[in-house]
């Protein structure tokens, strides 16, 4: 999707996650795996289920710019009645590559799309975002993989699991590539949102609900979301939102995640503060049709909702929002799916950068044109270029003219049918290290600062 030289994305040689619960899958889409080369030559790639005995690994080649489509065996996806998972999927490669994973439900089809972090960039605490449950069989809920033996892992939830016995506050220990699933009991709760996941070794976090209705108290149309979640060592101080092309009057939905107390939070200019206390989260509907800047004096993490069908196009899409040092400079490259066999009728992307740097954007090497709509925040800091994206599955590029302009994008697409679906996810989406933890001598003791190398956004922030 996207090549970035001096700081790390979210490409990888190894990746490793599971899918959240998939209680009615569809008869005729199964889950998969969107691929995407990120290297100069030919690329051999393995994909391997480790807890499931009957299925034998999947084996391709990807050539340079290219994007495959690999359908995965519909076991893979976590089974709604089981506290553990068999469904565990390892993606291997002898290059780097980009992955971003497709599960459905049957009514609809309902389409839940979302980056894959790369081994190399999960981390050992989370704050579980996802979306509460519309149904009694569409529950909020979040996977847990372990990439070690012996990995111990101390949670504590906003709401009790469906799992027999298991409390809101809990010690774990999983063994390597084993998956766990928490789903909510609808009788104490509606979400995890909120709930802290810490771990002695590295975890992989899915999180999201199989029909989500956005935002919850309306009737509407619904879809699966989805997102593998950042750990907490990369969030940042600095987010920028943009209304979703298609759904301008409508608006959006945030939910902002805090993991430290005191985390004061500034959304816009004039909506005034929040303050936040560690595995605290705020809801907001957004009607602005401008960027909209929100700000943590402490690191948070945001996730932005595509409303049900609204202005006769959409469903609920849920898309993690990349902070302003997790930009990238460089160029971002991608290829734009064919989800029309899923109701998607229209794809459009947007791209963030400063706005002293806008006017230096280029789209496929060319200057943006007149068909592109570009937007600010009311500081005319942080702007937006949002286009509609005709061309599929040919590459295309966003750049600079300048070679060190932070930018990131999102590629997303509605459908315009009572029964369509959505999709989205980032582009350019930096994964270094912001909060970094260091020993001090004098008092012996650990503490946490903001790195210092944490990506181009040190140039102004």
């Amino acid at each position: 999707m996207y090549h970035f030289s001096d700081h790390g994305d979210a490409r990888g040689r190894e990746f490793v996650f599971a899918f959240p619960t998939q209680s009615k899958p569809p008869r005729d889409y199964a889950p998969s795996l969107l691929i995407t080369s990120a290297s100069k030559t030919n690329t051999s790639i393995e994909i391997i289920f480790p807890k499931l005995r009957h299925e034998e690994n999947i084996v391709k080649q990807v050539l340079p710019g290219q994007l495959i489509v690999v359908d995965l065996p519909p076991e893979v996806m976590s089974d709604p009645s089981s506290h553990y998972q068999f469904g565990t999927i390892i993606v291997q490669a002898d290059g780097y590559i980009y992955v971003v994973a497709n599960a459905y439900t049957e009514s609809g089809p309902n389409l839940a799309s979302f980056n894959v972090i790369p081994t190399s960039a999960i981390g050992t605490e989370y704050v579980i975002i996802d979306w509460p449950y519309s149904a009694n069989y569409f529950l909020a809920e979040f996977v847990i993989t372990s990439l070690h033996d012996q990995t111990h892992i101390k949670y504590i939830l906003t709401s009790t699991p469906t799992a027999p016995g298991r409390p809101k506050e809990g010690l774990i220990q999983i063994q390597q590539f084993e998956t766990i699933q928490f789903q909510v009991n609808i009788n104490t709760g509606v979400s995890f949102s909120g709930s802290q996941i810490w771990s002695d070794k590295p975890i992989t976090v899915v999180a999201g609900c199989e029909c989500a209705v956005v935002p919850l108290a309306v009737t509407g149309s619904c879809d699966y979301v989805a997102a593998n979640l950042i750990p907490f060592a990369k969030w940042g101080l600095l987010h920028s939102l943009a209304p979703f092309k298609g759904q301008e009057r409508s608006g959006y939905v945030i939910r902002i995640a805090a993991a430290r107390n005191d985390t004061l939070i500034t959304i816009g200019k004039s909506a005034g503060q929040v303050l936040l206390q560690a595995g605290g989260i705020h809801e907001e509907r957004i009607r602005i049709q401008n960027v909209v800047t929100i700000v943590g004096n402490k690191p948070i993490s945001v996730v932005q909702f595509a409303l049900s069908q609204r202005d006769g196009i959409g469903d609920p899409l849920m898309v993690i929002v990349p902070p302003f040092k997790q930009y990238v400079n460089g160029i971002i490259s991608f290829i734009v799916p064919d989800s029309s066999v899923y109701r998607i009728d229209v794809d459009y992307l947007t791209v963030f950068t400063l706005c002293e740097t806008i006017d230096g954007l280029l789209f496929d090497g060319k200057p943006l044109n007149g068909s592109w709509k570009q937007i600010s925040d009311d500081d005319v800091i942080m702007c937006a270029a949002q286009a509609t994206i005709t061309s599929i599955n040919s590459m295309h590029d966003i750049s600079h003219v300048t070679s060190d302009a932070p930018m990131t994008a999102m590629l997303y697409g509605f459908g315009k049918k009572s029964n369509a679906a959505s999709y989205g996810y980032s582009l350019g989406f930096g994964l270094e290290n912001i909060t970094c933890v260091l020993f001090d001598d004098e008092t012996n003791s650990t503490k946490e600062e903001l790195c210092q190398q944490a990506g181009p956004g040190k140039l102004i922030f």
